[in-house]
């Protein structure tokens, strides 16, 4: 009851496609991403020309969140995707009068829905409002609520949702609504909490290098806001501020929450990079000084960093934190060269996040990836290997990857299912998978002994006899 049904059918597509693999899982993500991204150049080269269209298009796809979110196997592209069809239809239609676009918007923001459920119709319908209300242009209100283009909405958005209510009824409520709609914005799940600046943090790791230039390109937007040439600022602004203040709100924070707002922080930086590239004044080139000192601070305290005792729960040897120390600073370096060609000074500080991204890629996430999956993924190909003869379940964690790897459901038990969980295991051989923090609570579990301990989680077991044996790394 996570999320609604959209992500499953497309890995379900994918899977009898290219077979059940990490690449298939991810499939999805991939094609959406790199279609975000040209539907993003075609958007702004057809309201703004080449050249922010050309950057616009560079700055969403040239960041460290991007990268991450184009390679998993999680909702948030698929849901941009969606949110941002639907935004860019609407200024279509309010800027070309077409009615077909209408159309899009409501049957992209059914989609949306259909990924991630209510923000999916909120987002791209909150923002229109909010434009239509800051430009004046009331006529389009009408045709935006027009029967036809909402019946589009009801006939591909409704009937899943419909389905689900009439089959599982009360418990789909409880579970879909409450607990992952209202619970998650009103407060804190699966300890995913974070301060109020939290998603601030959140764009100065995730939008590098190009936060250091976004608060400028925000403050043009807002200046020229309302005027006919800035149009499509004047969306982007409201696009980013909404999604940014709603999730800075919401009690549950996640990195992955404010993807959706990329495209709009994106467009209005790419734009301004166009503006600022174009020209030689001293304004531009102090935000070509801000970027390159920003550059500067973090190569620096990155450089320095195997010189302090810093705990980490992955370890790196120093060369890595040198090198990409080093990448920082060149890319400052690049900044700083804004005077002496303003274009090919914006052209070497994305190369160098291009080549930051593949350094990371190559020699960072493949051990943080080991440290986040390797366990689980060894405790369930294990239990793959004897499924004849014991059924994988977690106790208070959830994780995804466990059933991914498992081929097979894995149930998961909470404090409250001690007697469903007792029942079964007096009927089944059971191998239950938890972390650390947990294991009191099944410390005096009737007949259940640690088969094995690693990376902070514990494989428990029931079948007398059976020896734990890892099969791999994944």
């Amino acid at each position: 009851y996570d999320k609604p049904i959209l992500i499953y059918w497309l890995m379900s597509i994918s899977f009898s496609l290219f077979g059940i693999t990490e690449f298939a899982a991810r499939f999805h993500s991939a094609l959406l991403g790199a279609g975000l991204a040209v539907m993003t150049f075609l958007f702004v080269r057809r309201t703004g020309g080449f050249g922010p269209a050309l950057w616009s298009s560079l700055v969403l796809t040239i960041n460290l969140e991007y990268f991450v979110y184009t390679h998993s196997a999680v909702t948030d592209m698929t849901l941009t995707f969606f949110i941002s069809a639907a935004l860019y239809a609407f200024y279509l239609y309010v800027s070309e009068g077409r009615t077909v676009w209408v159309y899009v918007f409501w049957a992209s923001s059914a989609l949306a829905m259909l990924t991630k459920g209510a923000v999916g119709v909120l987002f791209p319908l909150a923002v229109s409002v909010m434009y239509i209300a800051v430009t004046g242009k009331k006529d389009a209100l009408k045709k935006l609520f027009a029967p036809g283009p909402l019946l589009v909405f009801i006939v591909i958005g409704v009937p899943w949702f419909a389905a689900e209510f009439y089959i599982k009824g009360r418990e789909f409520f409880d579970a879909f609504i409450v607990k992952h709609h209202i619970k998650r914005y009103t407060d804190v799940i699966s300890s995913h909490s974070g301060p109020l600046y939290y998603y601030v943090l959140v764009l100065l790791a995730g939008f590098f290098p190009w936060v250091a230039l976004l608060p400028g390109a925000l403050y043009r937007a807002l200046k020229e806001l309302g005027k006919r040439t800035s149009a499509p600022l004047t969306l982007s602004a409201i696009w980013f501020i909404f999604i940014f203040v709603f999730f800075s709100i919401s009690r549950t924070k996640l990195p992955n929450y404010i993807l959706p707002l990329f495209p709009a922080a994106s467009i209005m930086t790419g734009s301004f990079i166009s503006e600022l590239t174009a020209r030689r004044d001293g304004g531009a080139a102090l935000h070509f000084h801000a970027l390159a000192l920003f550059s500067a601070v973090i190569g620096v305290a990155v450089t320095a960093l195997p010189f302090f005792d810093v705990q980490m729960e992955v370890e790196f040897p120093p060369a890595f934190f040198y090198t990409l120390g080093a990448i920082f600073v060149v890319t400052a370096l690049m900044a700083l060269l804004y005077r002496y060609g303003p274009l090919q000074s914006a052209s070497g500080v994305a190369g160098m996040t291009v080549l930051m991204i593949i350094f990371l890629r190559v020699y960072g996430l493949p051990p943080v990836n080991l440290h986040l999956q390797k366990t689980l993924y060894d405790f369930s190909t294990f239990a793959r290997k004897v499924k004849d003869r014991a059924r994988l379940a977690a106790y208070e964690i959830n994780k995804p990857s466990a059933a991914f790897y498992y081929r097979d459901p894995v149930p998961r038990f909470e404090k409250g299912d001690m007697e469903r969980l007792v029942e079964m295991s007096t009927k089944d051989g059971m191998l239950i998978i938890t972390d650390m923090d947990r294991f009191n609570d099944l410390r005096d579990f009737p007949g259940f002994r640690i088969l094995h301990v690693e990376g902070g989680y514990l494989l428990l077991t029931n079948i007398k006899g059976l020896e734990y044996a890892p099969v791999g790394a994944p």
